[in-house]
């Protein structure tokens, strides 16, 4: 009783100050990298129809934007009153278990989440919970109208049980990539058939000067050092 107590008081905690944990996250975040549209698919799909994978997970290392994509989901509303955000390492530090929570959110919101009607649980490192799987599997089992949405930063798709792999959809939140780069850094969309020709020549160690000058007339700068520079310093990986 007194842990059902707990987990309720930490859900009620964590719900009302959800909004403003994104607002203050997402102050001047104008862009969204591209895994997030994927993600916003995937979730609209399963919102309006009620249909597609019922756990998404959504793997990349740390620093890739994984956070906030989530937040910029959660801003967006899709799930107007029955949506839940946690980080697994607040549930680790406050001793409060998974399935525990979602117990409480039931009390909370007087019906089974998830059963019913349409509930989107967001999980942000999912790993920093023990024996996670068998959590998420058993709740993806009894509650067929909850859509579980999880991260990690660890190679967790690798080790993710075959019976849950299955049912499962996976997003990668790749390293920024220099075309991401040029859309949010200077409001610049290169095309499809030029982004290819600068990939190949990345990949096969060439200098794509020729392709970069193409890229600089879409930009209409001739500031080729410049950029290259502020790309490199950022950490950057040349793709």
């Amino acid at each position: 009783m007194e842990e059902l107590e707990n987990a309720e008081n930490f859900a009620v905690k964590t719900s009302s100050e959800l909004h403003t944990i994104a607002e203050i996250t997402l102050r001047g975040v104008q862009a969204r990298r591209r895994f997030t549209y994927e993600l916003e698919n995937k979730v609209e799909n399963f919102a309006s129809t009620g249909t597609g994978m019922r756990i998404i997970i959504l793997y990349g290392l740390r620093g890739t934007g994984k956070t906030v994509g989530l937040l910029q989901l959660v801003a967006k509303k899709q799930f107007p009153s029955n949506a839940f955000f946690v980080r697994g390492d607040e549930l680790a530090a406050n001793n409060i278990d998974l399935l525990g929570l979602v117990e409480a959110l039931d009390k909370i919101n007087r019906e089974k989440v998830g059963v019913k009607n349409k509930y989107l649980l967001l999980v942000d490192e999912i790993t920093q919970i023990s024996n996670w799987p068998l959590k998420i599997k058993v709740l993806h089992d009894t509650r067929p109208n909850l859509l579980i949405v999880i991260t990690s930063s660890s190679a967790l798709a690798l080790a993710f049980p075959a019976d849950i792999a299955r049912r499962s959809a996976v997003i990668t939140a790749t390293p920024l990539t220099f075309r991401e780069y040029l859309e949010i850094k200077h409001g610049t969309t290169i095309p499809d058939n030029l982004a290819k020709k600068m990939r190949a020549a990345f990949n096969s160690g060439i200098n794509p000067l020729q392709e970069f000058a193409q890229a600089l007339a879409v930009m209409k700068t001739k500031n080729l050092e410049g950029i290259l520079e502020d790309y490199l310093k950022e950490d950057m990986p040349l793709s």
